[in-house]
């Protein structure tokens, strides 16, 4: 290619508007692409509403039942496992706040993510769940390696325990980049397995434009789970002995939860959450008993949604997300406009040339 025809208007036009069609199709999926992965040492912390919640209590260092319920009959000079399962339990507010941190990993596509979350009861920490999980940064999925690890303790008592690290399944804490309308197997640690969230539809949520998802479990059995994740006193896991022999049975979860999801930045901005933990002797019960408040059967039940401080913070990030993105999507159609009326100014000049020609 000659100097002298590079030098020629029509073809310098051509060049730059094939240089702008190339810049409008590489230059907006690259910095995409860099917005995709899960930032590495990022702090957050995500906090819920005061709520009523109903959770069974131990009893006092005599044997006696918590306090609020020693004036009822049935609550008193009677021993300790033949009175009603309602002796022990208690209305109390509660706050649960989860703070999530990200750190780099061995491998440079992956992040290690750390979660506490501690649930406060009446203004003390109650119990602790230090939950570890290694992410794919861009899909965000766990990686297939036995690297996650669950604790669960109540600082108040005696330190908890936690399984041996594992491999672990499903989303938690972050969606993908961007979000698609279908089911998510999603990780519970009370539950310690996946379990669908299903897409229900698009909504709004605080003034954006979100999929919602949506699951309802019952009747899962946690008398499994009680003893590998939580070191109990002997007397309250005597207590639980002698309450499953009598016929009340063992513990069980139920759980619905809902997740809005901005689906262009996989934003969550927005949750509810109702878990139930109750007591039932088999599996046909459990089912029945799954959100029946029943004070002689239920172990912990609550609502769970984030405050106001929580949903600004993320509604402010996913907002700033989508902001960009159209920002991206406005510059490459612009800049491939331009390239179109550049190269048809190329093509003119051109023609023009080769008419002017003998």
């Amino acid at each position: 290619m000659s100097e002298a025809f590079l030098r020629r208007t029509p073809i310098r036009l051509l060049l730059l508007a094939l240089l702008l069609f190339v810049v409008a199709g590489v230059v907006p999926p690259f910095i995409i692409g860099q917005m995709r992965p899960i930032e590495i040492g990022m702090t957050e912390e995500f906090r819920t509403r005061p709520a009523s919640t109903m959770v069974h209590g131990v009893p006092t260092a005599d044997g006696s039942p918590p306090r609020d319920n020693q004036h009822r009959p049935e609550c008193r000079d009677v021993p300790l496992t033949e009175m009603p399962p309602s002796c022990f339990l208690v209305v109390r507010e509660s706050q649960h706040t989860l703070t999530l941190t990200t750190s780099s990993a061995p491998k440079k596509g992956e992040v290690n993510v750390d979660a506490i979350t501690q649930v406060q009861i009446s203004g003390r920490v109650a119990s602790e769940i230090h939950d570890s999980v290694r992410l794919d940064r861009r899909s965000s999925y766990p990686v297939s390696d036995p690297v996650s690890h669950l604790r669960h303790s109540m600082p108040e008592r005696r330190s908890g325990v936690g399984e041996e690290d594992f491999v672990r399944e499903g989303l938690q804490y972050f969606f993908p980049m961007p979000t698609s309308r279908q089911s998510y197997a999603w990780y519970d640690t009370t539950a310690r397995r996946p379990l669908w969230l299903d897409f229900v539809g698009e909504t709004e949520r605080n003034g954006l434009d979100t999929y919602e998802f949506h699951l309802t479990e019952t009747a899962l059995d946690l008398s499994g789970q009680m003893s590998s994740l939580l070191e109990m006193r002997d007397d309250e896991q005597a207590v639980l002995d002698e309450l499953a022999a009598s016929g009340v049975g063992t513990p069980w979860f139920a759980i619905r939860r809902t997740v809005w999801v901005e689906p262009q930045s996989g934003t969550i901005v927005d949750l509810h959450l109702e878990p139930h933990v109750y007591f039932a002797p088999d599996a046909a019960t459990a089912e029945a008993r799954a959100f029946d408040l029943d004070p002689d059967h239920t172990i912990y039940h609550s609502t769970l949604d984030w405050d106001d401080e929580t949903l600004a913070r993320v509604h402010d990030r996913a907002q700033g997300t989508v902001q960009k993105l159209r920002v991206l999507q406005v510059f490459a159609v612009l800049t491939k406009a331009l390239a179109l009326v550049v190269a048809l100014a190329g093509v003119v000049l051109l023609l023009r040339e080769r008419r002017g020609r003998p």
